[in-house]
């Protein structure tokens, strides 16, 4: 079994402090891809903590929460439900795993974050700054995928995925770094995301939900778990 630290979601909820929470379908899901997760509480000091006594294998950036608009230097224009401390935390996760060779997987949110780490920007609101909104949230849509190690396994270069997300990530707005691997071809949005030297990729659907490609998904994890695809040790700058 893989060890794998999992940032979290950060709750705003009416009367009460900001609760921490990660969806169950996490657990079952990578459980039964070969992984222990290690959820992470959104303080810094409890993360310093857990870096230094925790022995574990890969990062796993999961979804929910926007990403504050400050955080890639813009003006917040359709931020709702931010949490700049998670920012702080997934900051400090990439910044971690780029500096000793980690693995990380980024799912929605950690997609985009991912590629705001490494200079992009965000698409706030797809419904209100796209013409074409139909790549809405609660969906499943066709994505094209374009590495050849994936459409040559899978014998096909088109999948359905899950669609959970109100923010994006087009070519306008990537970070010049990160390379596509999966898009979808109406809108742009872009459905996959990799560095080419560092083993980090991120995908906007989420595996873990049903609704998409099971095959697709069970690829990508186990290539994840077992450092094959874009998470080769080799990349190593």
């Amino acid at each position: 079994m893989k060890i794998a630290l999992i940032s979290q979601r950060e709750y705003h909820l009416s009367g009460l402090e900001n609760v921490t929470g990660l969806e169950y379908k996490y657990y079952s899901y990578f459980e039964k891809n070969g992984f222990v997760l290690i959820p992470i509480p959104n303080s810094l000091s409890m993360l310093d903590d857990i870096l230094e006594n925790v022995k574990f294998t890969h990062i796993i950036l999961s979804g929910g929460n926007d990403i504050d608009s400050s955080t890639y230097l813009q003006e917040s224009l359709y931020v709702q439900d931010s949490s700049i401390i998670r920012d702080k935390i997934e900051l400090r996760l990439l910044e971690v795993a780029t500096q000793n060779n980690i693995p990380v997987l980024g799912i929605c949110r950690g997609m985009q974050f991912i590629n705001v780490f490494f200079g992009g920007k965000l698409i706030q609101s797809l419904q209100n700054q796209m013409l074409n909104s139909s790549h809405g949230p609660n969906t499943t849509h066709k994505v094209l995928v374009s590495n050849p190690e994936i459409t040559e396994f899978l014998d096909s270069e088109v999948f359905t995925t899950n669609s959970f997300h109100s923010q994006g990530v087009n070519p306008l707005v990537k970070a010049q770094e990160l390379d596509i691997f999966a898009i979808h071809p109406e809108t742009q949005i872009i459905e996959g995301l990799h560095h080419p030297s560092y083993p980090i990729a991120g995908v906007q659907w989420h595996p873990e939900r049903t609704g998409g490609s099971a095959k697709l998904d069970r690829f990508i994890i186990k290539s994840f778990r077992d450092l094959r695809l874009f998470w080769k040790k080799t990349n190593k700058k």
